[in-house]
């Protein structure tokens, strides 16, 4: 009967123990839901290259140019790249010779049918050898053209695998490059900020990098949301489109509180 009480002390000490104020409940924890931080309104985000691509070898030969260095900006239409094309342009000749000869005699045998001197099946092969004639010199054509590789659009190389005077096989990379300045946004939100994020929702953008205070604006939203973390991906520009800024950079996003009071 004595131990009776000491129990009771216990017990009483045990549950007041997870009752200490400032501590958060295994029950609480999780009713947090990822849109109760929308009146922090703060995400991390990443800066991306609107557009970029590895420029590869459209030909297999030995690389007489290949000027553009790590760094460089090129500009759209700009040769970045040549390709040895002697053997090609070769072949272009000796191609053009036969669609030469070829033309000449189907123009012969079009004048001799007239007069009934040779017959419709000679003037339609031809016909026939001077259109393979011509298709073979296209195709010559086509090969000469992939001995120049431009660039797609105004971009920084950042990267260059291979080097001049190389051999190079068909579809090896040559270059890596990141469009210039049409740089991105890229950010992950609670899908709970649908409500009241919408595209051309203003926001803020402090740069980790440069401590540079950037204005920006919501672009558009990804096409879906992630049924397991409850976020969708979100895509702004700058508006000043980015300059002075590269890929690769990060910050913090701050969205105006008016725009959540309004919700």
């Amino acid at each position: 009967m004595v131990r009776l009480p000491v129990l009771v002390l216990l017990a009483t000490v045990s549950a007041s123990a997870f009752c200490v104020p400032g501590l958060v409940q295994p029950a609480q924890a999780q009713s947090i839901s990822p849109d109760s931080g929308a009146a922090g309104s703060t995400v991390r985000a990443q800066i991306k290259a609107g557009r970029q691509t590895v420029i590869a070898a459209t030909a297999a030969g030995v690389l007489t140019k290949l000027d553009a260095k790590e760094g460089q900006i090129v500009r759209e239409g700009t040769v970045i790249a040549s390709i040895d094309c002697t053997s090609q342009r070769a072949a272009r000749k000796m191609s053009a010779a036969k669609l030469e000869a070829a033309s000449a005699k189907s123009r012969v045998n079009a004048d001799l049918a007239k007069n009934n001197a040779v017959s419709v099946l000679e003037v339609e092969v031809s016909k026939a050898e001077m259109n393979m004639a011509q298709a073979e010199l296209e195709g010559v054509d086509v090969a000469i053209r992939k001995c120049d590789i431009h660039a797609p659009f105004d971009a920084v190389v950042v990267n260059r695998p291979a080097n001049p005077f190389q051999f190079i096989r068909e579809g090896e990379p040559l270059y890596e490059l990141v469009g210039y300045g049409n740089l991105e946004i890229e950010m992950v939100v609670p899908a709970g900020w649908l409500v009241w994020l919408k595209p051309g929702s203003k926001f803020a953008l402090d740069m980790e990098e440069t401590g540079q205070h950037r204005m920006a604006v919501v672009d558009r939203l990804g096409g879906r949301v992630d049924p397991v973390s409850q976020t969708v991906r979100v895509l702004g520009r700058f508006s000043d489109g980015g300059k002075d800024l590269l890929p690769g950079m990060s910050g913090i996003v701050r969205f105006a509180d008016a725009d959540i009071a309004a919700h």
